[in-house]
């Protein structure tokens, strides 16, 4: 309870809920959930979920456009080192690995991360000072970094079967070609009993 007023959201405490915080995968299904959310919650006039669901939203498609990104680029994930760059400092990587962010996005970024830390530092005096302006300005800015996410994945080729495993196993499988290939394997001498 928050100045007499229960916050209980179906999204973030349900028992379905709980078993897509946990999966690496998104679906549709996972964004649409979400947004209902963030729409029951400006309904209600409750902008400060609202806020964090966004923001949320808004760091996992900075991260997945950052993750696909590097991939492409240097043929590994990202360390947890670098995962752990500030938004602003992956979208600048971003730029630098090949895939074009404008000036614009940047300044748009700065000035929601200066917002954003204002509202968390203040939020111990200040909980309700987030505005329904806030929310809709992070809405957009997220709608706007998942169509950026949409067109990498148009124009990124897909990797092959044989450049996943590469990169789960974190190095290159041995050429077949290199491999010795026994004529007769009969003629060997059987091995100790």
């Amino acid at each position: 309870m928050v100045s007499g007023v229960v916050i209980q959201s179906h999204f973030l405490f349900s028992e379905e809920s709980k078993g897509i915080e946990m999966s690496k995968f998104r679906t549709y299904e996972t964004y649409k959930q979400l947004f209902e959310e963030v729409n029951e919650y400006n309904r209600l006039k409750k902008y400060h979920p609202s806020y964090v669901l966004l923001y949320s939203f808004l760091e996992d498609r900075i991260n997945r456009i950052y993750k696909d990104q590097y991939k492409y680029k240097n043929k590994r994930l990202p360390s947890p080192d670098e995962m752990e760059n500030s938004l602003f400092r992956k979208l600048l990587d971003i730029n630098r690995l090949g895939f074009t962010i404008r000036e614009s996005v940047l300044v748009k970024l700065k000035k929601l991360r200066e917002r954003r830390n204002v509202v968390i530092h203040q939020a111990l005096f200040h909980f309700d000072s987030i505005t329904k302006e806030d929310v809709d300005e992070l809405r957009k800015f997220g709608r706007g970094m998942d169509k950026l996410r949409k067109r990498q994945r148009e124009l990124l080729p897909k990797p092959s079967k044989v450049d996943d495993i590469k990169l789960r196993l974190g190095y290159s499988l041995p050429s077949v070609s290199k491999m010795r290939e026994i004529k007769n394997p009969t003629s060997y001498p059987k091995s100790n009993r």
